[in-house]
């Protein structure tokens, strides 16, 4: 029996090792302890941390997906300042900071 902080969160990681996932992205890590993650290879992340993670591993794929995303949104239209804010307002602060910092050094 997988033993958490919080017993409603055992079904998430139950699915995650059913699924031989490799990460867990939440933004409640403590009720994930790397002590009985690590039993399983699981790693846990937050979201800013995975984006952060991804726009180190391939920061062209980042910004051609956050394109198309912005491209995409008709009702109502966004710009892609729009989106930042609202990807910030959710909790994505370093991975908003960095593609920021990248979209004012093009401009």
């Amino acid at each position: 029996m997988i033993v958490l902080p919080d017993a409603d969160d055992r079904h998430v990681l139950a699915a995650a090792v059913h699924c031989e996932a490799d990460l867990i992205i939440t933004n409640n890590k403590k009720d994930f302890p790397a002590k009985i993650t690590d039993d399983f290879s699981i790693g846990v992340v937050t979201p800013d941390e995975l984006v952060v993670a991804l726009l180190r591993i391939s920061f062209s794929a980042v910004l051609e997906a956050l394109r198309a995303q912005v491209g995409g949104l008709k009702n109502p239209p966004m710009t892609i300042p729009d989106v930042l804010n609202v990807l910030e307002k959710c909790g994505l602060k370093r991975g908003v900071g960095v593609l920021r910092a990248y979209l004012t050094n093009i401009i």
